[in-house]
């Protein structure tokens, strides 16, 4: 990692070295009044800016002095003081904005994780001898500040994240005016923390007798104060508790006292200007959009969302944004698809402040990212190039875990033990694809992360690469590929989708055993997971088959994902003419699903719903309805046609996810949390979620920040404005900022599935092409450019683009690139059949089609009601008229 001084131009490292709080050129004077109150057994002379302390780094406290209370803690002074410097002044042990969304606290009523500009973490208590007191509020942006996020790079990938007030000079101002503290002008690391910043003031002229910290006990952490050096006043004489740091120069600015501790100025509007600066609200949500389009000569499907709000707007920028960022990250010649971009902004992870840097700390491919954003490169961008290509790079990397170093087999796989690797076992992708897993540790006795979603992911997603290519079965298929260690790609194929089968047939069950995210990476060690006792070092065949018995890894995204992906393997069989495999095939999807009727389905047979997995990192836990946002593939996007069996749990499922707590704004996952939500609410046609679900990605993306070009650093921040970031975290008082890094695609495609939904194009199965608009409040209408769809054209598949406007209760158009022979479309919603009806008739009147009414989910808190039109056949051209009240 190169240091953060190559990272910046001297100008930009001057401007963030410089003191956060007047931290100007000053004149220096010598003292000689200084002195060190010792708090600590094991501290030493250490400097904060030219103030001299006796302190201890946090790590070698020994808290010999003080006097510990519960919640507070007591510090004895026994000495007047003309001025205090009070060192420290971070909230130790949680200098963050928010914990891990790991710890699910989404779900929860309290906050006692949110640590924002402007949070009281407790008081600071000067205690005289006479009796009186004085209390100083810790509140951060003022009293307290960030270290980890402001002055640590080893903390953020070798950066400090300080944008926007790094370029913005008027932005730093307001910093500067808010903070209290004053900062030391060097970059440091986490052991450093203890010594960043001090609080300069003036007591009042009696001897004092202690300091007591009181800690807000409602938040996380403690307010640091590691070390305390008094000015004495003329003629005062030391205690023995004080150590006499002799003659110093020092700066006049450095000894100058912030305020006077019996006349504490109101914080308050300066801490709401740098809150302002920070953070997002409704009333900075822009009033009108201006809308950006495609680069030029970037081909690919367009979504314009009409409406008479600023939100659709929005959202198409959203759209053509993310797009385009996708085909940056995914490259045609290779068939790489990089999780980040280049240079894209990073929020300081999942325990950010607001503030961003531009890293782009994700590079690598992740094998469940084959659907997050793949599936919709593949076809909503035109670059036939690309469906080969990613085919062959997943392909190359699949046989990293084999039971052999020999490099004619496969990648070089020398951090794994082949010894351990089942003899029997085919290939399989991890979690990172290429190469050694992320996972620090094993859960299983098996090499690498089996990440089954991942790998099930992209197995669909390479049929899905196939259907878009006709679902050739000829050369493309059978041909060997030296880069791929003379496997062709139906080879690859088998081996992908037989460790399937070996899977569920080593571990004994009828539902996929998976290492990931969804069950948990830190399961072994929690205190709520059924990890047996030595699972990755069991080398006995009947204990290991008692481990998965009794082993906690195992949920529904998995075992969905596993019976789709062999599902389409069959599919591909049966094209190859191999019967029998595919045969094979659906057995054991057939297995997988009567697996999760029964396991992973729990309450009465009325009410039954899809399990929550308990040792999930994700935010709000949308995992559990897979069926309804992985159904795209094969099943379709109209529910009446999804698995009779499988959906009912799925929407009941539904129901209890919308009312969890965090109502319609799960957003601490962009695409775990409010992507998949929203998908799922959109095919399910729970129409009123939707649409206040679609408002929330419109402004949990949208960061105002970035509304200009920096020319400090060269960087034209609005290319990242509408880019979907990782997550947001909402504060108490309503108001936002991002956290993570943008163009996470793991986050980014499932918020963009959401709104490719909308656009409602179907073509899965072949004898037909079905157009589902789903168009909730605010949004009224749709315009779709070069929507690519697979259909029969005799014997074999062909592409076809469709461009098509419908706005609701008004007039559908659509216009095909060559006749499409089956077409079928949906209108909707209506609130009540009598409308419907009514709707269904004057369409009727124009023949030449079937045409129904039918209810499905909801709309304005009533039954909704979608008008068909079916068998439209052989048409390149249609229009209709579809009157609303």
């Amino acid at each position: 990692m190169k240091k953060f001084s190559l990272f910046c131009s001297a100008a930009l490292l001057l401007l963030l070295s410089t003191t956060v709080s007047a931290q100007r050129p000053d004149a220096r004077t010598s003292v000689s009044d200084l002195y060190g109150l010792k708090i600590e057994s094991g501290d030493s002379l250490v400097f904060c800016r030219t103030i001299p302390f006796l302190a201890a780094p946090v790590s070698k406290r020994e808290n010999t002095v003080r006097v510990r209370n519960g919640a507070d803690e007591t510090i004895p002074v026994g000495s007047p003081a003309r001025t205090l410097y009070l060192l420290g002044m971070i909230n130790d042990g949680w200098d963050s904005g928010l914990a891990h969304w790991g710890e699910h606290f989404e779900l929860r009523e309290t906050r006692e994780d949110q640590v924002q500009i402007g949070t009281s973490i407790g008081e600071i208590e000067i205690r005289y001898a006479d009796g009186s007191s004085d209390r100083i509020p810790m509140i951060v942006g003022s009293t307290i500040w960030f270290f980890n996020q402001w002055k640590n790079p080893s903390h953020n990938a070798g950066r400090v994240i300080r944008e926007p007030f790094a370029s913005r000079p008027e932005y730093m101002q307001v910093l500067r005016d808010a903070l209290q503290v004053r900062e030391t002008g060097e970059y440091m690391e986490a052991g450093d923390s203890y010594r960043a910043y001090y609080l300069p003031v003036t007591p009042r002229e009696l001897p004092i007798e202690s300091i007591v910290v009181h800690n807000n006990t409602e938040k996380r952490g403690e307010i640091l104060i590691s070390g305390i050096t008094l000015q004495l006043p003329r003629g005062a004489k030391p205690t023995e508790r004080l150590t006499a740091f002799g003659k110093r120069t020092v700066m006049k600015g450095d000894l100058q006292p912030a305020f006077a501790t019996d006349d504490i100025p109101d914080f308050g509007p300066k801490l709401e200007a740098l809150s302002d600066i920070l953070y997002t609200s409704l009333d900075d949500l822009p009033k009108k959009v201006e809308r950006i389009d495609f680069p030029q000569g970037f081909k690919g499907t367009g979504i314009r969302f009409l409406s008479d709000s600023v939100e659709g707007d929005m959202l198409s920028n959203i759209w053509v944004a993310n797009l385009t960022n996708i085909d940056e990250k995914f490259d045609p010649a290779t068939g790489c698809f990089y999780e980040t971009g280049v240079g894209s902004p990073f929020y300081g992870g999942y325990q950010g402040i607001g503030t961003w840097e531009p890293i782009g700390i994700y590079r690598e491919p992740y094998s469940r990212t084959s659907d997050h954003y793949v599936r919709q490169a593949l076809r909503c961008i035109d670059n036939p190039q690309r469906l080969t290509s990613y085919v062959d790079y997943c392909d190359k990397w699949l046989y990293f875990y084999r039971a052999d170093r020999d490099p004619q087999n496969g990648p070089d796989n020398g951090p794994i033990d082949v010894s351990k690797y089942p003899k029997d076992a085919p290939p399989h992708w991890a979690f990172v694809m290429n190469g050694p897993a992320a996972i620090p540790y094993e859960i299983n006795e098996i090499p690498g992360d089996e990440e089954m979603e991942g790998h099930s992911s992209t197995i669909v997603s390479r049929w899905f690469a196939w259907k878009q290519l006709g679902k050739p079965t000829g050369e493309w298929l059978t041909e060997t590929r030296d880069s791929v260690y003379r496997k062709s790609r139906w080879q690859s194929t088998k081996d992908a989708t037989d460790f399937i089968c070996w899977l569920l047939d080593y571990t004994g069950r009828d539902v996929v055993y998976s290492e990931g995210e969804f069950t948990g990476w830190a399961a072994k060690f929690s205190k709520i997971s059924q990890i047996p006792k030595n699972m990755d070092t069991e080398t006995d065949p009947r204990k290991i088959r008692d481990n998965y018995a009794n082993c906690d890894m195992y949920e529904v995204y998995a075992s969905y994902t596993s019976m789709t992906a062999l599902l389409c393997s069959a599919e591909m069989a049966e094209a190859m003419g191999d019967t029998a495999l595919a045969e094979k095939y659906r057995a054991y999807a057939e297995r997988i699903r009567g697996g999760m009727l029964r396991m992973l389905a729990v309450g009465p047979d009325h009410d039954r719903m899809w399990r929550v997995a308990r040792n999930s990192v994700l935010p709000s836990l949308q995992d559990c309805l897979v069926q309804a946002w992985f159904s795209l593939y094969r099943e379709g996007l109209d529910p009446q046609r999804m698995d009779e069996d499988l959906t009912p749990i799925t929407r009941h499922t539904l129901r209890r996810q919308l009312n969890q707590r965090y109502g319609d704004t799960p957003v601490l996952g962009m695409g775990y949390g409010i992507g998949w939500l929203t998908h799922s609410a959109l095919v399910l046609d729970q129409m009123d979620n939707a649409g206040r679900l679609l408002v929330s990605i419109a402004r949990y993306t949208y960061d105002k920040n970035m509304n200009y070009a920096d020319s400090t650093r060269g960087i034209d921040w609005r290319k990242w404005m509408w880019i979907i970031p990782e997550g947001a975290n909402i504060m108490p008082d309503g108001r936002w900022y991002r956290i993570c890094d943008l163009s996470n695609g793991a986050n980014q495609g499932p918020a963009m599935n959401a709104l490719e939904i909308c656009a409602g194009v179907d073509d899965s199965r072949d004898d037909r092409v079905r157009l589902l608009p789903r168009i909730p409040d605010p949004l009224n209408g749709l315009e779709v450019t070069g929507a690519r769809v697979m259909t029969r054209s005799g014997d074999r598949l062909e592409s076809a683009t469709i461009d098509y406007a419908y706005r609701r209760g008004q007039r559908f158009t659509l216009r095909c690139d060559k006749p499409v022979p089956a077409l079928d479309i949906r209108f909707g919603p209506y609130t009540g059949q009598a409308e419907a009806d009514r709707i269904a008739e004057a369409v009727r009147a124009k023949g030449g089609a079937d045409v129904r009414v039918e209810r499905s989910g909801s709309f304005h808190g009533q039954p909704a009601y979608w008008v068909w039109i079916e068998n439209i056949t052989g048409t390149q051209n249609y229009e209709v008229e579809t009157p609303g009240l």
